[in-house]
């Protein structure tokens, strides 16, 4: 029987960094494909789909980066505010426009820091998006679409919140302006890692 030797090299040959770690919320856009049951997969259409949302991507350039969220309490309810507002590098009109000719659709994520806590994720459709944009705008300018789970579309209080996605209008476009996230504090506190 011949015997092995372990021996650890003095260094590494792969390096790897550390996932940075941070105590912020962020509110984070991205542009999916919708959902279809296995039985409506069709490799063609994915593939376009594919290269779509590459477009989409690269067109929205800071519209899908992370945006830092400060809270405000009032009471029992956080409210979370995107710290700086979006970039005007692609209008709604435009998402829109290649969302509903290829399927996809807009994930709205409130990321909490710490491994073990939960993201809250609301989807921002295409139809959502159009009657944002025909509806009449409040006294700051923006036209304001409140988005909730489904199943809590008519709760006083929902357990995973309400995201509200702000629009305004510019010229004959409109561009997205800021993502607030509403939710009442003690539902909140579930969905952080315990310490």
């Amino acid at each position: 029987m011949s015997r092995l030797a372990f021996r650890s090299p003095e260094s590494s040959p792969i390096t790897v960094d550390p996932m940075p770690v941070t105590n912020n919320h962020h509110i984070i856009l991205e542009a999916t494909i919708k959902p279809v049951g296995y039985n409506e997969y069709n490799k063609t259409t994915i593939e376009e789909q594919g290269s779509n949302l590459r477009k989409l991507r690269q067109s929205g350039k800071d519209i899908f980066e992370m945006n830092e969220a400060r809270k405000v309490q009032s009471g029992n309810t956080l409210l979370y505010q995107t710290t700086e507002t979006y970039g005007t590098a692609i209008s709604i009109e435009k998402i829109v426009e290649q969302m509903s000719g290829a399927d996809l659709t807009l994930r709205v994520n409130f990321h909490r820091p710490g491994i073990h806590s939960n993201t809250t994720c609301m989807e921002l459709s295409s139809d959502i998006l159009n009657r944002l944009m025909a509806t009449a705008a409040d006294t700051n300018g923006h036209k304001i679409a409140e988005l909730r789970v489904k199943a809590e579309q008519s709760a006083t209080t929902p357990r995973h919140g309400a995201m509200y996605v702000a629009v305004s209008m510019r010229g004959t476009q409109h561009y997205l302006s800021h993502i607030d996230y509403k939710i009442i504090d003690k539902y909140d506190e579930m969905y952080h890692e315990s310490k």
